[in-house]
């Protein structure tokens, strides 16, 4: 979670991070964003079960391009430096 809010804060403008909680409601979501000094972010939160991935674990996500499109998913915490990479091409 960390990696991708200062993912979001370094790409602000030109990157969106949309956080999906899949397991919690929107008020557990939003007690440990206040606990963890979240709520500055410009980073998006929703909870429910919004795009179907070939992972079924947490925490799993999805990339998408500029256009909507799904470029890559995974497992955010072992592909960081892919989705970083990806994210440089925006700098």
């Amino acid at each position: 979670m960390p990696a991708a809010l200062e993912l979001q804060e370094e790409l602000s403008g030109k990157l969106r991070v949309l956080l999906i909680e899949g397991n919690h409601t929107i008020q557990d979501v939003a007690d440990v964003a206040r606990e963890q000094s979240w709520p500055t972010t410009t980073a998006l939160w929703t909870v429910g079960k919004h795009f179907k991935t070939r992972k079924t674990s947490v925490p799993n996500y999805l990339l998408l391009s500029p256009e909507g499109e799904v470029v890559q998913e995974g497992d955010p915490l072992e592909d960081l430096a892919e989705i970083q990479a990806y994210a440089r091409r925006f700098r």
